[in-house]
């Protein structure tokens, strides 16, 4: 990510691949959407974001992955 704090990396989340179809798409969607929540830092967006893309990756077809937000509260909290 790069932005006025600098250039920084973060980590991806291990999932079994299935498919990477919309891997990209849903990344990008949710961070729209996690930069609707101006209380999270850079870092609790990109790792919402990134959490939605590799749980994307996890089924066959570009949607069929997509989770809920109980599903993504869920899958970082576990990670």
């Amino acid at each position: 990510v790069c932005s006025d704090e600098g250039v920084q990396r973060f980590p991806t989340f291990p999932v079994e691949v299935v498919d990477t179809t919309g891997a990209g798409d849903a990344f990008h969607g949710a961070f729209m959407v996690a930069l609707l929540h101006e209380e999270w830092d850079i870092a609790q967006k990109v790792q919402f974001a990134s959490a939605v893309g590799a749980m994307n990756c996890r089924s066959m077809g570009g949607r069929t992955g997509l989770p809920t937000l109980t599903e993504v509260d869920a899958f970082i909290a576990s990670h």
